[in-house]
């Protein structure tokens, strides 16, 4: 029985690294250090204690669509703020599908064909499946996010979502206004 669970351990272990990899591997420097106090808080990381423990908000990025702002975490730090902190209940959330990326938020209550192009757009753009054609991303309403009990903050589960296949192009990203 304890063999088992440490197999299940490590094997959530090897998906929340392989998670942190695809992270580093498009991050800035203040994604990086945010990545590196979320590995102290885990305990994974042996760090002196810092003098400032003041939380600092994380660094996610903002679009502006059509005067809707869409943020987009880039690490586990800046998902679980934007999902569980940032966002209000009626808010979307989008996600590519069964694969690791960004959570997407879209900051009001009604979408339109735009603004669920441009989420997913971004979702599939800021996920391991970027150099993917036809990538699958769910979104749904942030109410019907729910953390996974006994799991790391990076995993949640969700309900009553709709999917749309979208091809992540890099200079359509590019083309996109970010909010200073």
């Amino acid at each position: 029985h304890y063999i088992n669970e440490q197999i299940e351990k490590a094997k959530e272990d090897i998906l929340y690294f392989n998670m942190l990899q695809e992270q580093l591997a498009h991050c800035s420097l203040n994604d990086a250090l945010e990545i590196k106090q979320e590995l102290i808080e885990q305990k994974y990381w042996m760090a002196p204690a810092e003098k400032n423990n003041k939380k600092k908000r994380p660094h996610y990025l903002t679009y502006l669509v059509n005067d809707v702002e869409i943020s987009v975490g880039k690490n586990n730090t800046q998902n679980d703020y934007l999902t569980h902190k940032l966002a209000k209940p009626n808010e979307y959330w989008f996600h590519v599908k069964e694969a690791t990326g960004s959570h997407v938020i879209v900051h009001c209550s009604e979408l339109d064909e735009d603004l669920i192009r441009t989420a997913a757009l971004l979702a599939a753009y800021y996920s391991s499946f970027n150099n993917s054609s036809s990538v699958p991303v769910d979104y749904t309403q942030v109410r019907n996010i729910k953390k996974i009990p006994g799991k790391k903050n990076c995993f949640v589960t969700y309900t009553r979502q709709k999917t749309i296949y979208i091809d992540p192009e890099r200079t359509l990203v590019e083309s996109l206004r970010i909010k200073k």
